[in-house]
Order: structure tokens, then C-alpha cells, then sequence
């Protein structure tokens, strides 16, 4: 269904609303009628529906007006996360309760999920004196497991990820998440990788890697590497608590460069990590049809989140939580 949806995503079919047919930017010889959603039932709920698509497409305007200024103005990462990359994740997240953007530059991978290196080495999460000179050796491709190697590659990586889609898990959940981490090691008390506060209770199945320029884009695949990587290790471990051998579930890891979106899958190919990229292009923030398009794919990477990823883990950590009670 996900694969299905971006597909369509990609191709631009039905990413503009049809109630703003008339509207000023889209009279483009370039749009065609696949790109408009399916017209909807006029009437009240439809004024009060345009007048929220009008209000939308304001706000996305002004990120668009943002992207290019950022694009001219030269400016550096940390602003284009702050002033055009974090408003429109959460103006796409934002219809959705259950989920959350959360900024993760500052989390560190725990050490008991760190990958390893071809020495046997533990990657480091903040090297000291960090370079990037050798992360052209690692394109992201065959990433290696707690079951075997990654290049020495890693030891460059001096920060991990931007950004994650987090659950906001419902009671349930929540209450499972509470009792489970009560038994876990004082070393690991999160169900993720990492024991920074936004993602040590709440799921992240989404993670976002962001840079200003392509040739950065070694050491992005270099971090979100290591990142997933980690994030592998805790689930297999998580998986293991419960008894089971179970694959860990493909994940979407989102690259962007200056405007431009890509996405890529991390596979669980038993002995390592296999990053699907496919050059699959999700949209842009430097154009009106760009971001619509980008909308469209966010809304259709929540929607998975919430019906294949949520029950996934809820299972999978129901499963260990039984076993440690048993204990």
C-alpha cells in the first residue's frame, strides 16, 4: 500500500486541491487534470473545506518563499532546518494527532546499539576529532548489522540524523511501553536507540536526514547509516526479548538536499542492511506543485505509520513484555 501510494505521489497524481482550480498559482500550462484530487460535494462543509485549503496554501506559500530566499541567501543548515524544513513537516504531520515531528540532532546513539566497525570497534556517536574525508566509502548500500561490519567510514560521522516522525502512543501502548521499559537494564531504558527524552517512550519509525548541498550527500548516507543501523540492533534486540527471529520491518529514511526530497527504504537482509534507493524524488520546497507533492508523500508516510508500523512494534514489544514477566 505505502509503495503503491508514493508511487502515485511521484507520479503527481492528485496532489492539488480541485477547490483551488481557480486560485492565481496554478494557472500553469504545466498542470494536468491527473494532478488535481477528486472535485468535492459543494455545500457548507465545502466553503468551510476551501477556506482551510486557502489558509494551507498560504502557509505553504510562505515556506516556499523561505526555500528559495534560503537557496539565495546561501544559508546554512541549522536555519534551513529551523525556518523551512521543520515548518512544513509539521504543517504535513499536523492533521495527524497520533504522530509528532521531532528535532534529533542532538541525540546520541547508546552504546550498546552502536554499530561496529570492520576493527571490531565500536562506532562512536561524537568522535573527537571527527572528519569526513572517508565517508565517500560508505553509499549506503549493505550496511552492516549487529551481525557484521561497517567501514571504517563511520568513525567520520560527527552527528546522526535531523529529524524523526514519532508516535504519540495511545493508552495502551503507552501503558505496554511503561511496563516494559520497568524491566529493562538501567543501560538501555528506551525502546529506541537512543535515551534522548522525545524518543526514549515514543516510537520512531521515520528518521530525515537534511544537508544544504549535494556534495555532502556521503556523509548524509554515512550518518543515516549508522543511525538505522543502530535502530536495527534495538529492535532485533527487542524482537529476541520476545523469542522471536523476525525480520525487522522495511523503514523509510528521507534525504534532503537544500529543497529537494528523496526517499530510500532500509531493508532487513538478515546479515545486513540493505538501503533501497531507487532515487525516488517525493517533492521539493521551491516550488508551489514541489510541496504539494511533498505534502501528499508525508501524509502518505503517516498513514503507514499509523496502520503497518504502530501494530508492527505494538505486537513485537507485547510479545517481549509477556517474556519478561514470565521471567
Amino acid at each position: 500500500m505505502l509503495f503503491e501510494a508514493l508511487s502515485t505521489v511521484e507520479g503527481k497524481e492528485k496532489i492539488l486541491p480541485a477547490a483551488l482550480r481557480d486560485h492565481s498559482d496554478f494557472r500553469d500550462t504545466r498542470i494536468r487534470e491527473y494532478m488535481w484530487k477528486t472535485t468535492q460535494v459543494p455545500g457548507q462543509a465545502g466553503v468551510e473545506n476551501e477556506a482551510t485549503l486557502l489558509e494551507n496554501h498560504a502557509h505553504l506559500r510562505g515556506i516556499v518563499d523561505d526555500s528559495i530566499a534560503s537557496s539565495n541567501l546561501h544559508r546554512s543548515e541549522a536555519a534551513w532546518n529551523c525556518l523551512v524544513h521543520t515548518p512544513v513537516l509539521r504543517r504535513a504531520i499536523s492533521r495527524f494527532a497520533s504522530l509528532e515531528v521531532e528535532p534529533i540532532s542532538s541525540a546520541q546513539i547508546l552504546p550498546a546499539f552502536r554499530p561496529l566497525s570492520r576493527t571490531g570497534d565500536q562506532t562512536p556517536s561524537r568522535p573527537p576529532n571527527a572528519s569526513v574525508s572517508d565517508a565517500s566509502s560508505v553509499s549506503g548500500l549493505g550496511l552492516g548489522t549487529p551481525n557484521t561490519r561497517l567501514s571504517a567510514a563511520t568513525l567520520s560521522v560527527h552527528n546522526m540524523v535531523d529529524f524523526a516522525v514519532v508516535l504519540r502512543p495511545k493508552e495502551e501502548l503507552q501503558n505496554l511501553i511503561g511496563t516494559f521499559l520497568d524491566r529493562q537494564p538501567y543501560t538501555m531504558p528506551t525502546v529506541n536507540q537512543t535515551i534522548y527524552e522525545p524518543l526514549r517512550t515514543r516510537p520512531a519509525p521515520i528518521f530525515i536526514e537534511t544537508k544544504t548541498s549535494s556534495g555532502n550527500m556521503d556523509t548524509a548516507n554515512v550518518q543515516l547509516g549508522v543511525w538505522v543501523a543502530a535502530w536495527h540492533q534495538r529492535m532485533r534486540s527487542i524482537i529476541a526479548l520476545g523469542g522471536g527471529t523476525d525480520k525487522v520491518i522495511t523503514i523509510p529514511v528521507i534525504q534532503v538536499v537544500a529543497s529537494v526530497w528523496t526517499l530510500m527504504f532500509a531493508l532487513d537482509a538478515g546479515t545486513e542492511i540493505r538501503m533501497l534507493d531507487g532515487n525516488v524524488r517525493i517533492g521539493d520546497t521551491d516550488s508551489i506543485f514541489g510541496i504539494y507533492q511533498l505534502q501528499a508523500a508525508i501524509s502518505a508516510l503517516a498513514d503507514w505509520t499509523n496502520d503497518t508500523f504502530e501494530p508492527w512494534f505494538t505486537t513485537l514489544l507485547a510479545r517481549a513484555t509477556v517474556s519478561l514477566l514470565e521471567q
